[in-house]
């Protein structure tokens, strides 16, 4: 069985991150290839970031807001038509709520969940991963602050019991941003001690 000790998604550092929290819709998450997708018995466990997109979105809706105000300027510096310009501005505010709707409404677990259900596993559960003591660097830790670790089945795989902690707590430390709680790795190993299929999304 693989060593699971610091193992981290997506590799480490900067390079890491970018890969493990980025997004994507859920058709194309679903195209991720995964290895050892032949075996009977198997476990695909997969994180998602619970406060990422919210804040996230938050964000950007505030640069795009940003970004059309800067655009209606320069419009009504052009024109001096007030039917225009108020139409212009009405236009201006529906993108805004629309990008901001858009944004907010995605869900990273129901992406995820997808994705399991297509490669024929069946979650079984959410551990959720929180952290403590949030002292990042300026807006990281603001919207990095809880995990999801999903795990799913397929095949003849022991199932958690519900004596198991579902909710992991750490201390935060400095440069380990991608490191996993060494608890949530003895949690998949519960689950795969007895079978050879190890899946990694």
């Amino acid at each position: 069985m693989d060593d699971f000790g610091n193992k981290n998604i997506g590799g480490s550092g900067k390079s890491g991150a970018a890969f493990h929290y980025k997004t994507e819709p859920t058709n194309k998450i679903a195209r991720i290839p995964i290895y050892s997708i032949a075996a009977d018995n198997a476990v695909l466990y997969h994180y998602t970031i619970n406060q990422h997109l919210i804040t996230g979105s938050m964000l950007m809706s505030e640069y795009y807001e940003i970004l059309n105000k800067q655009k209606l300027d320069a419009f009504c510096k052009k024109t001096t038509k007030q039917d225009k310009i108020k139409k212009f501005k009405v236009q201006v505010k529906a993108d805004n709520e629309l990008l901001s709707d858009i944004l907010k409404k995605q869900k990273v677990q129901s992406d995820a969940i997808s994705v399991m259900h297509c490669h024929g596993f069946t979650p079984k559960c959410i551990v959720t991963w929180e952290r403590e003591e949030k002292k990042g660097w300026n807006g990281y830790w603001l919207y990095n602050t809880t995990e999801q670790l999903l795990i799913g089945i397929r095949g003849d795989v022991p199932a958690f019991g519900l004596s198991e902690k579902t909710i992991i707590k750490s201390k935060y430390i400095p440069g380990t941003h991608s490191k996993k709680p060494e608890e949530m790795w003895q949690l998949i190993e519960k689950c795969v001690a007895k079978i050879d299929g190890i899946i990694e999304n």
